[in-house]
């Protein structure tokens, strides 16, 4: 792909199912993003089946979602060998993980984002070029959204070993 390429699929509004795809080898910075600036947060979002592989930074990042309004679910996904470089306009500190809530939006009510269920290997090998990287885990949760509980359950998740993972949790 381009330098430019920022985000395979880039997502924003209600209603969203989004099954069973195959994303790999992009050079994409993200494999799939939920966000638009200037949101409150999007609602009745389900993302589940697909195989991601070989993104720059996460395989699927929730950035601005709404819980409270209706549901949030991540789950049955495979998401490998992702968090490989920096964005092509740079962005080493953005999140390189198998999954990130980061929460730039905001719910309004009290609402639960549920992860469950999914496969997740080598999220984070961005580790051996920037060790120092405080969001390169499996899965990285900022505490940004008010209002909003991520719920994670079952899911599974191997790790390699890279100069900077004895600074990182899994989650």
């Amino acid at each position: 792909g381009s330098n430019k390429t920022y985000h395979d699929v880039y997502l924003q509004g209600n209603n969203i199912e989004m099954a069973w795809n195959r994303i790999y080898n992009t050079r994409a910075y993200n494999g799939i993003q939920i966000h638009h600036d200037g949101s409150s947060g999007f609602y009745n979002i389900s993302i589940h089946d697909n195989d991601i592989a070989d993104v720059n930074g996460s395989g699927i990042n929730l950035s601005t979602i709404n819980p409270s309004s209706g549901y949030i679910k991540v789950f049955n996904n495979f998401i490998h060998h992702v968090g490989l470089n920096s964005a092509s306009d740079g962005g080493g500190e953005d999140p390189h993980s198998c999954i990130a809530v980061k929460g730039y939006g905001s719910a309004t009510a009290a609402g639960t984002a549920e992860i469950y269920n999914n496969t997740m290997y080598d999220c984070s090998s961005y580790l051996n070029i920037n060790p120092s990287s405080n969001s390169s885990c499996a899965i990285i949760d900022f505490a940004n959204q008010l209002n909003v509980t991520t719920k994670l359950v079952n899911n599974i998740v191997y790790q390699p070993a890279y100069a900077g993972t004895a600074k990182q949790n899994v989650y």
